[in-house]
């Protein structure tokens, strides 16, 4: 390929960075417990926390995401499989996102693999208050 005005260093320094974005491409093959690999494990939690409004409506329940925990064991993509209330099904995605585990495995190698996260909200008496996590926690489902 060639560029008007450009010479053979540019189209080597095109070729160059083709090569370089290629190689940066990661795996996007997202596995799940049938696969055969080992499961990712939860290092840390952040709590999703009860908006106002769904506190002051008195609502309660469970929701759930489906999470990618990426190679890395951060939390790639969030997406709501269970919803209970639109502000409470954010707070879940964004806690989620905010996650940590070690990585999933297949052959011995760390791979990204979808996890279910199932989040309880009850009011249990407690007063609304943001910086505190809802009664309940976050925990991975196993069912």
């Amino acid at each position: 390929m060639r560029i008007h005005g450009s010479g053979p260093l540019c189209t080597l320094a095109m070729c160059a960075v083709a090569m370089c974005v290629s190689a940066q491409e990661p795996d996007f093959t997202v596995y799940g417990r049938a696969d055969g690999v080992v499961m990712p494990v939860v290092v840390k939690t952040v709590p999703a926390f009860y908006t106002a409004e769904a506190f002051k409506a008195g609502i309660e329940g469970w929701n759930m995401v489906e999470a990618v925990v990426l190679s890395d064991g951060t939390v790639g993509d969030v997406t709501v499989v269970c919803s209970l209330d639109p502000g409470l099904d954010r707070a879940l995605v964004q806690s989620a996102g905010k996650w940590t585990f070690r990585p999933g495995m297949k052959d011995g190698i760390p791979v990204a693999v979808r996890v279910t996260i199932k989040n309880g909200f009850a009011q249990g008496g407690a007063k609304h208050d943001k910086r505190a996590p809802r009664p309940t926690g976050s925990r991975p489902c196993t069912d």
